[in-house]
């Protein structure tokens, strides 16, 4: 009888091993069979100015594309950062995301008092269309012997809304409610946006210097 039992459990641990195994090669198939159906997307990414300053502000733009040439448009575009390395996914950290126009197109904005870095955008993908993610750049000499840092020097700016009680975005970045005194800004050229329920957003830019305090009204339109 113990030889029988012995013969019975050795037979259900090779059959449910054989289960795993099956579920295991039916999920991977399922998964790249999925994939396979997606449309593959082409995303890329450049700098303007080509090569900022340290003391110049810049944007990071380019396109999403299907692999048959069409624009993607309304699709959420994420830049991430990296100061170490342009190849370790590990050390990029997500700055911002936002979704591309009509023509595919998107546009971030980077301030003056950014470090070097290495920047990339990907897509996420959806059900229709496979992820993607651009080449690193390099942006303000990051990754040359010759990286470009900002002197430090901050400013200040008053910033009122009509009506109040906006919540304010400086350089992309959500900073407080107006009216709002925003300090440590570096001089330079910064953007400001204004974003309530039932208006529309506004956007302006500011230039900020370390001689005075400025002061920004902007007036929403429903």
């Amino acid at each position: 009888m113990s030889c029988v039992r012995d013969l019975l459990s050795q037979n259900s641990l090779h059959l449910w091993a054989t289960l795993g195994l099956i579920c295991a090669i039916s999920l991977i198939a399922g998964t790249a069979g999925a994939s396979a159906d997606k449309t593959q997307t082409n995303l890329t990414i450049g700098l303007s100015p080509a090569d900022p300053a340290a003391n110049q502000s810049f944007h990071v733009s380019g396109i999403l594309t299907s692999s048959d040439g069409k624009t993607l448009g309304n699709k959420h575009i994420t830049l991430e950062s990296s100061q170490k390395s342009s190849t370790d996914s590990d050390s990029y950290e997500v700055l911002a995301t936002k979704d591309t126009d009509t023509e595919g197109k998107y546009d971030f904005f980077r301030p003056v008092d950014t470090p070097p870095e290495f920047l990339r955008v990907k897509f996420l993908g959806n059900d229709n269309f496979a992820p993607v993610t651009s080449v690193a750049i390099s942006a303000r000499g990051a990754g040359t012997d010759h990286p470009q840092v900002s002197t430090g020097k901050t400013g200040t700016v008053m910033i009122y809304s009509t009506p109040q009680g906006a919540d304010v975005y400086i350089d992309d970045v959500l900073r407080g409610v107006s009216p709002y005194h925003a300090g440590g800004l570096t001089e330079g050229t910064h953007y400001v946006t204004l974003v309530k329920k039932g208006y529309l957003n506004e956007t302006q830019d500011i230039y900020i210097t370390t001689k005075y305090d400025a002061s920004l009204e902007i007036t929403l339109k429903q």
